[in-house]
């Protein structure tokens, strides 16, 4: 693996310290998180990008990468370098110059830089969605490539319906919920769903596409939460389970009295809006006409 990130100089670039920092004790922070990385936009990509010359549209891209790794390799390197770990147990570092962060002063540290990592990795996603064509190492890469919603293809769809402030982070941490529940609503679809896939709709597959994709987003949500691998907040669906960096969320979970809240709320959107989907699907009038066979004093025996 060519690491993006070669010297500390560059790293300054990204992300702001201050002291001394070898470069050599960074690195094996810049290469797991190159690595972790990678399961969003494909090796091959990063491969790419890590050749001595680069084109102007690869010089362009550069920027957003190494704002990610940066990020997240700082965050693995203060994890790691806060405590010693020694044959009697774990110890704080400390010198006769110096004394250790406060506890808050790690935490608040710690919860920046995860925070600066994702954003950085959701401006990424967002930049190469719009440059497809220029990259196709992404474009066919097993993270694009993997199977999505046929009903929500992007965040932007889905935040119509509840709000994930169009990130495709969230949406990516919901595709396995969301897969699973759209197995249900497809099966209600029947042969109905190849129709609601075009562009030329009619008003009433308009109404029935929209009524399936509000139930699938309530019906995802609710079992996200179960899974624990988001929380709601005032600000729509956070994340809590996305980092796999240091052992940190996004959010603290909810407690147990609030997720439970949050399941049965979306529990009973989803059943109500699966049954407004039910019954737009259900015919309301007999498939087939009604045949008279026969009259007895003058009332219609009928056929169905």
């Amino acid at each position: 693996m060519t690491l993006l990130i070669r010297t500390i100089q560059e790293l300054a670039e990204v992300v702001t310290f201050s002291g001394d920092i070898r470069y050599e004790s960074l690195k094996p922070a810049l290469r797991s998180s190159q690595a972790y990385l990678a399961t969003f936009v494909g090796d091959e990509l990063l491969e790419e990008l890590g050749a001595d010359q680069l084109d102007e549209d690869q010089a362009a891209l550069l920027p957003y990468l190494t704002a990610a790794i940066g990020n997240l390799a700082m965050l693995r390197f203060v994890a790691a370098n806060n405590v010693r770990i020694t044959d009697v147990g774990n110890q704080r570092n400390r010198d006769a110059n110096s004394s250790d962060a406060f506890e808050w002063q790690l935490e608040r540290t710690m919860v920046s830089l995860e925070t600066e990592a994702y954003a950085a990795i959701e401006s990424l996603l967002r930049y190469l969605a719009g440059h497809l064509e220029t990259f196709p190492a992404y474009a066919t890469s097993a993270p694009y490539l993997q199977e999505k919603s046929q009903l929500i293809g992007s965040a932007e769809l889905f935040n119509q319906y509840y709000s994930i402030g169009s990130s495709r982070l969230v949406l990516i941490t919901l595709l396995p919920s969301m897969r699973t529940a759209e197995r249900s609503i497809r099966k209600m679809l029947g042969e109905q769903l190849e129709g609601l896939l075009g562009d030329d709709l009619s008003p009433e597959q308009t109404e029935l596409l929209d009524s399936a994709r509000r139930a699938l987003v309530y019906a995802t949500i609710a079992r996200a939460l179960r899974e624990r691998l988001v929380t709601i907040s005032e600000k729509g669906v956070q994340v809590c389970g996305i980092s796999q960096v240091a052992n940190l969320h996004w959010k603290s979970p909810a407690s147990d009295k609030q997720l439970q809240q949050s399941i049965q709320y979306f529990d009973e959107q989803a059943a109500q809006f699966t049954g407004e989907l039910a019954t737009l699907i259900t015919p309301t009038t007999p498939a087939d006409p009604t045949t008279i066979v026969g009259r007895v004093r003058g009332t219609s025996i009928v056929s169905l």
